[in-house]
């Protein structure tokens, strides 16, 4: 799991986008 959020904050760090979409996102997923 943990893994899984360190890759996923290395994304948001080169591919930085606004809170909405994380949440939709996070709801997709």
């Amino acid at each position: 799991a943990w893994r899984f959020l360190i890759t996923f904050v290395d994304v948001l760090e080169l591919w930085p986008f606004t809170l909405d979409e994380f949440v939709q996102s996070f709801h997709d997923y």
